[in-house]
Formats: C-alpha cells, sequence, structure tokens
C-alpha cells in the first residue's frame, strides 16, 4: 500500500484543524426519534409556523413535553423524519431572528416561564463529503434541560403535555395531570428525605469523629497526668533514699566523733 505524500498528510492535518468542535455531514444519518430526541425538516418559513404558538404541534408543546418528562432532550431542526441530516438555510440575520423567536415562546407562552439556564440554541453548521461547508446551513439544536423542582406541569393554555418515542402526546386529561402531579410531589418529597437523610449521616460521622477527638485528646492528658505522678513518686522514693543516706552519714559521724574522743582520752 502506497504511503500518502507529505503533501496530503499536511493537508489532511489542515483540514482536521478546521473542524468544528460540533458539526454535521450532509444526509447524516442520526438515529431514531426518542422521548429525548425530535426531528424536524424545518421547510417551509419555520418563524411563522413551528415557532408560533397556536400551531399545531409547535415549539411551545414540545418544550412543554420535553420539560415535564424531566429529563434532558432536543430539538433538531434541519433534520428529517428519517433521522437524516438535509439543513436548515439560514443567514446570520435570520439565525439572530430565530433566537429573539425562541427565547420569546419560552418566556412568554409556557406557564410558567422557563428559565434561560433550562434550555439552549445552537446553529450547528453542515458540511459536505468534501470538507467544505455548505454555505448558511446549519442544523438547529433547541436542547431542554431539567428543571431542578416544580410542583404543578408546565403548560400552554392551560394545557399539559408529554414526550414518548418519536411524538408528543395529545393535551392530557385532568384525572392524568393529577396523577402526574402527585407522583411528582411524591419524588421529590422522597428527594427531600433523602437529601436529610445524607445530611444526617454527614452530621453523624462528623461527630464521631470530633468525639474520638476529643477521647485522644482526654487519653493523651490522662495519660500526662498519670506519668507526672509516676515522676513524683520517683522523686520523692529518691527524696526519702537521701534522707536515709543522710542520716546514716550523721549517725557514721557522730560515732567517728565519738571514737575520736576515745583515742585523744586515751
Amino acid at each position: 500500500m502506497a504511503s500518502s505524500s507529505p503533501y496530503n498528510s499536511t493537508y489532511d492535518n489542515r483540514i482536521h484543524s478546521k473542524r468544528p468542535a460540533n458539526r454535521y455531514d450532509f444526509k447524516q444519518i442520526l438515529g431514531d426519534e426518542t422521548r429525548y430526541t425530535e426531528f424536524k425538516k424545518g421547510g417551509g418559513n419555520i418563524e411563522k409556523n413551528f415557532l408560533k404558538t397556536g400551531h399545531k404541534k409547535c415549539l411551545a408543546h414540545y418544550a412543554c413535553a420535553f420539560i415535564n418528562n424531566m429529563e434532558e432532550g432536543a430539538i433538531y431542526i434541519g433534520v428529517n423524519d428519517k433521522g437524516k441530516v438535509v439543513g436548515l438555510k439560514c443567514d446570520h440575520e435570520k439565525r439572530d431572528r430565530i433566537r429573539i423567536k425562541i427565547t420569546q415562546v419560552l418566556q412568554n407562552d409556557l406557564e410558567p416561564p422557563l428559565n434561560t439556564i433550562h434550555y439552549s440554541v445552537d446553529f450547528v453548521p453542515v458540511y459536505k463529503t468534501d470538507e467544505h461547508h455548505k454555505d448558511d446551513i446549519f442544523v438547529l439544536e433547541i436542547t431542554f434541560y431539567p428543571v431542578d423542582r416544580f410542583d404543578k406541569l408546565y403548560r400552554v393554555n392551560g394545557e399539559v403535555y408529554a414526550k414518548f418515542d418519536g411524538c408528543i402526546s395529545k393535551p392530557l386529561e385532568r384525572k392524568r395531570i393529577q396523577d402526574w402531579e402527585d407522583q411528582i410531589r411524591n419524588k421529590q418529597r422522597n428527594n427531600d428525605l433523602q437529601e436529610k437523610m445524607k445530611k444526617y449521616e454527614s452530621e453523624k460521622a462528623e461527630n464521631e469523629r470530633i468525639y474520638k477527638q476529643l477521647i485522644a485528646e482526654k487519653g493523651d492528658k490522662d495519660n500526662e497526668i498519670i506519668e507526672e505522678k509516676r515522676l513524683r513518686l520517683e522523686n520523692e522514693k529518691q527524696i526519702y533514699s537521701l534522707q536515709r543516706e543522710k542520716s546514716e552519714l550523721v549517725k557514721q559521724n557522730k560515732t567517728l566523733i565519738q571514737k575520736s574522743k576515745v583515742c585523744v582520752i586515751l
């Protein structure tokens, strides 16, 4: 097999270095629609149909469904129903208008409004097979992130939606909404209880550590007291021994003095 020329290797490296971190290839297959993904070809004027609340299965309905599922999910506009990347033609001005429109929908048409930290909007470039970017062709990704906690399901015009594999539900019935909201509240109470238990176990472990440290310190102090008593007793013994030696010396001196007197008399 012939090795590639230095020129081809350099060209390949340059092409690779210019590839954006996020990109799609034209006609790339992204797989199937699931409860976490939704594909939209994006034909026609999406600003006046898909992004306009009131149309059947518009952005607001999908956003409501994704958020209510309490899981991360995304809409891919510029991908057909078979999961093939076809791209969405958007120049700079149109991309800006779409971003503004998405923000307006998610802030004004959802009940309650969706905070910007719970979604992101990205225009991912589409490339031809020859590594050239198709001019102003993108896949519009609208990604939704789980809301930390809520007591009531999100609504559009008072109606609740859920995301299933490949589609969103019809507006849910009141009984189902009530049951679902009860499940959410029970789950959140359970999460709160788990958090409290976790905090309790952490505090308990810390208290046990402090208690053991105090016992160890107390043990060290007790050992110091015992050692001090031992040294005091040894000192007392030494003093008593020295006193006995002194007493013996006194007696010996007296004996010697008596003997010396006798010797003088003799």
